[in-house]
C-alpha cells in the first residue's frame, strides 16, 4: 500500500489590488484603477484557517476520555524520595536512549514496591526534559475510582493526550477522530484501536522528532480484567505502527498479564525488572526514607539519636518494602504527641502473629491499636466498626463521610461516627483533596477481606456478607423522598452527598447483588424492592438493557440459596416488572396496558430462557405492576406541587451523560411525565 506524505502546515498567500488602468488622453480625467481583492482574499483565508482550528478543537473535545493522566492521580501516587532508584533510572535512561530493538519497558513487581511512585517519577522527567525522550501520553489505572479503573476510554485517552503533545500526530488523530466519533463515543476497545491508531497511521508516513514514550500504571488495578490480555496485544503494536514510541509499563505479577508481557514471542522487544528480585539489593533505599523522615517526626529526633538500634530494627523490619516504610511512618506521626517514644515504637515492631508478613501485622496492629477488642465487645459498638470496614473494603468508589453516612449497613453510622474511625486509622486512611476516605495503598482494603491475612474476626470483612450488606444499603436508595431530594439540590448535585449516594448506588447495585452472599435478609429486600422500588429505579435507570444483562446473574445467585423454583419467580418477577416500567416511562401513551410478553420475547429472552421458564405476563401480573406505579403517583402527589414537579418536568429536561460517564439520574432526562392510563 503507498503511503501519503505528512501533510504540510498551510502557507499564508497576499493577493495584491489590480493595477489601475491608464489615464485618458489630454486633459480627459484618467482611467480608473483596477479592483484591489488582496486583503480581502487573506482575511478570508485566515478566517477560513481560525474556523478550520476551531473545528479541529471540537472534534478533539469530542474524543472520551479519562483524567488517568500523572497531573491528575492522587498525590499518594506521586510521592518519590530524591536519592533513591538511582539505579533503576540509570538502567531506564540507557533504555530510553539506546538505539536497540528493545521499545517495551515492564516493571513487575508485589504490593508497596513503588511501582506507582516511579512512574510518576519518570513522567515527571520526561515532561521537564528539553533534549532525548519526550513524554508523549500517561494512564495510571486506579482500583475503585470510577473511569480510572476501566479499560473503555484507555485508548481514546491515549488519543487526546498524544495530539495535545505531539504536533506532528495532531492532524493525523483529528482526522482518525472525525470518522471514528460517526460510530459513536462508547465503542468497543478493539474498535478503538482501530480507528484511532491502527488505520490512519497504517496508511500514512510519520516520523516523530525524537523518541515519545507512554508510561502506563497498574494494570492490575484495571476493573476489566478479561480484557487486558487483549488490550495488551493491541499496544503493543504501537510501536510497530509508529516507530518511536516507547512503551514503559507496571503491574503486579499477575498471572492474565504476565502470559502476555513475558511470552516467548515478545521477548526480542521487552526489557523486564522485577521489583521483587531487586528488594535485598535496593534496601538502602528504603533506609534512606526511613532515616530521612523518622527523625523529623518531633517526638523521635531525640529518641532516635540516643537509641538508634531501635531505628536499625525499624529498617530490617522493613525488608525493602516502601509501603511498609511509609506506613510505619505514618504510624509512627499518629503518635507523635505521646509521652513516650518507646511505646509507639514497641507497637510498631511487635512481632504479630504467626505467619504474617511484616506488612499484616503491621496493619493488625495499628487495627488493635486504635480499637482494642476489649473495649469493642458491645455488639453495636462492634456492629459499627464492622460497618465503618465494610464501607472502606467494598466500596467501589471513594467516598465523602457525609456520603457514607448515608448507606444504612449492619447498623448506621453518622457523619461525626465515620470522621472519629477515619482519624484512627489516619496511619492507613486519609481524606484526599476532594473530601473522600481512601486508604493509603491498596493493600488495606486487601488485608481486610483475606481471612488468612487478617486473623481477628473484629476486623476482617466477609466479601459476600459485605457486598450484600452494600446492594441492600443500594436498593434502599431508590424512594421518592431520597430521589426528590437528589432532584431539588438541581444544578452541582452529582457533587453532594446526596448525588455521590444517588449516583453510587444508581451504578454499581448490580455490581453487589452479583457478588453478595444471598441471604434471608437480603432475600427480603430484593423481593422488596422489585414489588415496591422498580417504578422508581426504572424511572432513573438510563438504559434498559443494562437491568436485563444483570437478571441472569441475580438469578443464578437466588437460586443457589433458594431452590430453583423460588429463584426462578424471583427472577421472572425482575424480568416482567422491569420490562413493563420501562415501557410506561419511555413513552407508552396508550390506555391500554403494554404488551410485556411480546418485549420480554422478542428482545430480551435470552437472558432468561436458559431457566426453562414461561415467559407470560398474566393479568394479575399487570394488575401488580400498576398498582406499584399508581402508589408511585399517589406518594409524588401527596408530597406536593413541588415533589410532583420535580417528578413530572414539563417539557422533559434533557441532560448529557457527563464526560466521566457516571450517569446523570435526572428523571427528565429518562421519559415523559407521570401519566395515567
Amino acid at each position: 500500500m503507498s503511503r501519503r506524505p505528512t501533510r504540510r502546515p498551510p502557507r499564508s498567500i497576499t493577493i495584491n489590488g489590480g493595477t489601475g488602468a491608464p489615464g485618458g488622453h489630454g486633459e480627459n480625467q484618467g482611467g480608473t484603477g483596477g479592483f484591489g481583492q488582496g486583503p480581502t482574499v487573506n482575511i478570508n483565508m485566515q478566517q477560513n484557517r481560525a474556523a478550520a482550528r476551531s473545528e479541529e478543537q471540537k472534534v478533539l473535545d469530542a474524543i472520551p476520555r479519562a483524567d488517568a493522566g500523572y497531573r491528575c492521580v492522587d498525590e499518594l501516587k506521586s510521592k518519590f524520595l530524591p536519592g533513591t532508584r538511582q539505579e533503576l533510572f540509570a538502567e531506564l535512561q540507557q533504555w530510553l536512549n539506546g538505539p536497540g530493538p528493545r521499545s517495551v519497558y515492564f516493571l513487575s513487581g508485589g504490593a508497596g514496591l513503588g511501582k506507582s511512585s516511579i512512574a510518576h517519577q519518570l513522567c515527571t522527567r520526561l515532561d521537564s526534559s528539553t533534549h532525548g525522550p519526550r513524554l508523549g501520553a500517561s494512564f495510571f489505572f486506579v482500583r475503585g475510582s470510577g473511569d480510572l479503573e476501566s479499560a473503555w476510554l484507555f485508548f481514546s485517552s491515549l488519543a487526546h493526550q498524544l495530539a495535545l503533545s505531539q504536533p506532528s500526530l495532531r492532524s493525523h488523530i483529528i482526522g482518525a477522530a472525525r470518522e471514528y466519533l460517526k460510530g459513536g463515543s462508547r465503542q468497543q476497545m478493539k474498535h478503538t484501536f482501530e480507528g484511532l491508531f491502527r488505520r490512519p497511521f497504517k496508511e500514512t508516513v510519520v516520523t516523530l522528532p525524537r523518541p515519545v514514550v507512554l508510561v502506563i500504571d497498574g494494570f492490575d488495578e484495571c476493573k476489566d480484567r478479561e480484557l487486558i490480555p487483549d488490550l495488551l496485544e493491541l499496544l503493543l503494536e504501537l510501536p510497530t505502527i509508529l516507530p518511536g514510541i516507547r512503551l514503559f509499563l507496571t503491574s503486579r505479577p499477575e498471572p492474565y498479564i504476565q502470559s502476555v508481557l513475558t511470552s516467548a514471542s515478545m521477548l526480542p522487544s521487552i526489557s523486564h525488572r522485577s521489583l521483587n528480585d531487586t528488594v535485598v539489593e535496593w534496601e538502602g533505599d528504603v533506609r534512606l526514607y526511613l532515616e530521612q523522615t523518622v527523625p523529623r517526626i518531633g517526638l523521635y529526633g531525640d529518641f532516635i539519636r540516643n537509641n538508634p538500634y531501635q531505628l536499625e530494627r525499624l529498617i530490617k523490619r522493613a525488608a525493602g518494602v516502601f509501603n511498609f516504610a511509609r506506613v510505619a511512618v505514618k504510624f509512627l506521626d499518629t503518635y507523635r504527641d505521646h509521652p513516650d517514644p518507646w511505646e509507639p515504637f514497641k507497637l510498631l515492631l511487635s512481632p504479630g502473629g504467626t505467619g504474617l508478613s511484616a506488612l499484616d501485622a503491621l496493619y493488625l496492629q495499628i487495627l488493635s491499636s486504635a480499637f482494642p477488642p476489649q473495649e469493642w465487645t458491645i455488639p453495636l459498638w462492634a456492629a459499627a466498626l464492622r460497618s465503618f470496614l465494610v464501607l472502606i473494603a467494598l466500596s467501589r468508589k471513594p467516598l465523602s463521610p457525609d456520603a457514607m453516612a448515608l448507606f444504612k449497613l449492619e447498623t448506621p453510622i453518622t457523619k461525626a461516627d465515620i470522621i472519629w474511625m477515619t482519624d484512627r486509622l489516619r496511619s492507613v486512611l486519609l481524606i484526599n483533596s476532594s473530601g473522600c476516605i481512601v486508604p493509603l495503598h491498596a493493600t488495606f482494603a486487601e488485608f481486610l477481606l483475606d481471612p488468612q491475612r487478617c486473623v481477628h474476626a473484629l476486623y476482617h470483612v466477609d466479601r459476600a456478607v459485605g457486598n450484600a450488606l452494600w446492594a441492600s444499603a443500594c436498593m434502599g436508595t431508590f424512594t421518592v423522598p431520597i430521589i426528590s431530594d437528589y432532584l431539588r439540590a438541581g444544578a452541582g448535585a452529582d457533587n453532594s452527598p446526596i448525588g455521590m449516594y444517588m449516583l453510587y448506588s444508581h451504578i454499581n447495585l448490580d455490581h453487589h447483588l452479583s457478588e453478595a452472599q444471598f441471604n434471608i435478609s437480603l432475600k427480603g429486600d430484593l423481593i422488596h424492592f422489585v414489588e415496591t422500588q422498580m417504578p422508581i429505579y426504572m424511572r432513573v435507570r438510563p438504559g434498559f438493557s443494562e437491568t436485563l444483562r444483570s437478571i441472569a446473574s441475580i438469578g443464578r445467585l437466588v437460586r443457589w440459596f433458594s431452590g430453583a423454583q423460588d429463584g426462578t419467580e424471583i427472577i421472572l418477577e425482575i424480568a416482567k416488572s422491569a420490562t413493563y416500567h420501562n415501557l410506561i416511562w419511555t413513552g407508552y401513551r396508550n390506555r391500554q396496558c403494554p404488551d410485556v410478553s411480546a418485549v420480554l420475547t422478542a428482545k430480551y429472552a435470552r437472558n432468561i430462557l436458559s431457566y426453562g421458564t414461561d415467559l407470560t405476563v398474566s393479568d394479575a401480573d399487570v394488575a401488580r405492576f400498576r398498582a406499584a406505579h399508581d402508589a408511585l403517583m399517589a406518594q409524588t402527589r401527596a408530597a406536593g406541587p413541588e415533589v410532583e414537579g420535580l417528578w413530572n418536568p414539563k417539557p422533559p429536561e434533557l441532560i448529557p451523560v457527563t464526560r466521566n460517564r457516571q450517569y446523570r439520574a435526572r428523571l427528565g432526562a429518562v421519559a415523559g411525565p407521570l401519566y395515567e392510563y
